[in-house]
This record gives structure tokens, sequence and C-alpha cells, in this order.
């Protein structure tokens, strides 16, 4: 996968994933993130949020997805009723 990606602008959304088995996703995603200068990790994580080239996010995941999803249809409703 690290070829495919290679120099290729790339964003890894990484979702509450800590150290019981590091080397399905954690793992992965830092090699690639590290090796193209183009990736950006993004990691939703409450206790193991630290990363180099990371946006983290600490927040209770939950919570987050309810605002992101009240925001969109916030919007949607918005859009809808402008047009």
């Amino acid at each position: 996968m690290r070829r495919a990606c290679a120099g290729k602008k790339l964003a890894l959304l990484e979702l509450d994933v800590g150290f019981n088995t590091p080397s399905i996703i954690r793992f992965p995603f830092e090699g690639l993130v590290y090796h193209n200068p183009k990736a950006v990790l993004i990691r939703v994580n409450r206790d193991h949020a630290q990363g180099a080239k990371t946006i983290t996010l600490t927040e209770d995941m939950a919570e987050l997805a309810r605002e992101l999803l009240q925001r969109q249809l916030s919007r949607a409703f918005a859009h809808k009723h402008l047009t």
C-alpha cells in the first residue's frame, strides 16, 4: 500500500485504535504518514492520541459523532430551505 500512496495527498482517519493489536491499523498508518510528506493522520482516541504528523481529537467518540451529525443535518436543513 505504501507504493500506491507514495507522493499522493492522503488523509487517514483512525478511530479509537489502541495497543491491543497495533500492527493491524496503528503502526501501518503511522508508517504511511512517516514515509509520505503529503499524508496526515487524523486520530480520534481519548487515551492514546499521540503521534507524529497527527491531528489528534481526544473527545469522546460518541459525542463527537453526535456533534458532527447534528452539524451536517443543520447544514442540509438550512440549504434545503434556502433553495
